[in-house]
């Protein structure tokens, strides 16, 4: 697997799970396939697939934890977020483990556009190279 691929799938596996998160703030639906407990399941899974193929990248000695950032949500709640770099996309994972907290604290995260998609790859494909990658 070419690393490139791996950022790409990542990467578009987020996007798909942060407008599901979007769309099922925002809707009113109880049943069929845009009810808010199919929505939180699907973005749910992708955000999981998300936080496993990063933790795997780390593993393998593609990606690095940098430090952490916080989030100040509209609701006035703090989250603090573990900061991953990868030779050409950054991605946040929620900051869960102890020994997280001695990474170095980056300050309030402000919101970039250093992440383009630079080819449109449905999420189906980006699903398969995650499963490829975590077998």
């Amino acid at each position: 697997m070419v690393q490139r691929e791996l950022e790409e799938a990542i990467f578009r596996i987020s996007k798909a799970a942060k407008r599901l998160k979007n769309i099922e703030s925002r809707t009113k639906c109880r049943i069929g396939k845009c009810s808010k407990d199919k929505l939180i399941s699907k973005y749910s899974y992708l955000y999981e697939l998300k936080k496993k193929m990063i933790l795997k990248a780390i593993e393998d000695g593609w990606a690095k934890k940098y430090g952490i950032h916080r989030v100040k949500k509209s609701n006035g709640i703090d989250i603090d977020f573990v900061y991953i770099k990868f030779p050409s996309r950054s991605f946040h994972i929620p900051l869960e483990n102890e020994e997280d907290f001695s990474l170095t604290y980056l300050g309030e995260w402000k919101k970039r556009n250093n992440n383009r998609a630079s080819f449109k790859a449905p999420l189906t494909e980006a699903i398969k190279v995650s499963s490829e990658y975590l077998k």
